[in-house]
């Protein structure tokens, strides 16, 4: 199969076939029927656990999350293979180290993705539980429209689309929309682990830069 690349920030269309698409719809819904539903905060919490769950996070992100799903062995060969073959930074990609399923709707809180960029998260034992300089977000399903920033450029990602980013260098966010009832965005993020990967950097006024672009857009969105 040959899939589209839009050479930019890596967004790639057409990534699965029909059948692919069933096998990772069956491997979400396995997860879902069979894991324990949590309330999740971040700031509470931590990023990071070790117990196979479902987490609700209403207070930061409104979303629905289920880490470490489990693939068949021929769709993680696919993105990795997508992975190697489109990434945009010096590091090498190893292998897939997180698959996560993210549900964003108005029934898990509401659905924001704020300006900012990714650190290593840190285990429950206080040891860092390493990072991915890239990430591919993939667009498995939705109803409406939710552009995806990076720095001050916008994406639109259809589904079965997968839109690479560099969380530990770029500046990454959603757009400010009002949702509404019935409305969602389902994803999956692939985390590739890039061995020697520079700690991240902040750049507070280039950060505000993106806020404010970010902010104007949010006044001026017809969705507001």
């Amino acid at each position: 199969m040959v899939y589209n690349i839009i050479m930019k920030n890596n967004q790639i269309n057409n990534v699965f076939t029909p059948d692919e698409i069933k096998d990772i719809r069956a491997s979400i819904e396995h997860e879902l029927a069979t894991r324990e539903t949590v309330e999740w905060d971040d700031a509470v919490d931590s990023n990071w656990h070790e117990k196979p769950i479902i987490r609700i996070k209403k207070n930061n992100l409104g979303r629905l999350d289920v880490n470490e799903v489990s693939l068949p062995s021929y769709i993680v060969n696919k993105v990795v293979k997508i992975a190697r073959d489109n990434c945009q930074i010096d590091n090498e990609v190893e292998r897939l180290i997180s698959v996560t399923y993210a549900e964003y709707n108005l029934k898990y809180g509401q659905p924001k993705l704020e300006v900012h960029k990714d650190n290593d998260p840190v285990r429950s034992d206080g040891k860092p539980a390493g990072g991915a300089g890239v990430v591919m977000t993939y667009q498995l399903e939705s109803n409406i429209s939710w552009q995806v920033g990076n720095n001050k450029d916008l994406y639109t990602i259809p589904d079965n689309g997968i839109l690479m980013l560099y969380p530990r260098r770029d500046y990454h966010w959603r757009t400010i929309r009002d949702w509404k009832e019935g409305e969602f965005v389902k994803v999956l993020f692939f985390e590739m682990l890039t061995p020697d990967l520079p700690p991240t950097q902040e750049d507070k006024e280039f950060e505000h830069e993106v806020r404010d672009f970010r902010e104007h857009l949010g006044r001026n969105n017809e969705n507001r």
